[in-house]
């Protein structure tokens, strides 16, 4: 938990009310991104948020001070996030899968305007690999995309999951040896 988490955890504590303003003005933004890359729609997307959030005031307001304060907020509004996107889904479809890693995902997470036209498509090509490599390890894959793509750490991870911080760090060593593996062999591949 950074600084300012800590500080809007504080302050969650003193008055859920008062300052609960902060929580959206801080992660709504961040929230519709991730959001909006699981829907592929903005109304969709916004629902989601918006249902997160209130879920989340609704919950701080019956936490105690104690808890608020320790609260790690950012992981919270993500797991719930992921709740209210599974149930959305699962209301308007029965039994959806949900295939956590899409293609999309990965659009906003690089800048091309710098890029060469020949560098634009080898990335795009990478990252298309690179997709279907996560995709492929339904036991890494998503703590793999959240750790690289979401930026979050093991600890937010387990959070977001809802498992031990130990079992994300063990996912993640075999992930990443999987996914050294694979680009060996597509290094060797492309020789």
């Amino acid at each position: 938990m950074d600084q300012d988490e800590e500080i809007l955890s504080g302050l969650l504590a003193q008055s859920v009310d008062g300052h609960f303003h902060l929580v959206v003005k801080q992660y709504e933004k961040q929230l519709l991104a991730t959001t909006l890359k699981r829907t592929r729609n903005k109304d969709d997307a916004q629902d989601v948020v918006q249902e997160t959030f209130m879920r989340s005031y609704h919950a701080f307001s019956r936490y105690t001070p104690l808890l608020l304060s320790q609260l790690n907020i950012r992981a919270w509004l993500y797991k719930t996030a992921l709740r209210c996107f599974l149930n959305t889904r699962r209301r308007q479809t029965h039994g959806i899968k949900i295939e956590i890693l899409q293609e999309d995902q990965l659009e906003d997470l690089e800048d091309t305007s710098q890029v060469l036209p020949e560098q634009a498509l080898e990335s795009s090509e990478h990252r298309q690999w690179l997709l279907s490599v996560l995709a492929g390890l339904p036991k890494y894959g998503e703590e793999l995309f959240l750790l690289y793509f979401e930026e979050l750490t093991c600890q937010e991870i387990a959070q977001y999951l809802g498992k031990p911080v130990g079992t994300v760090k063990s996912n993640l060593a075999r992930g990443r040896h999987l996914l050294r593996v694979a680009l060996e062999t597509r290094k060797e591949e492309m020789e």
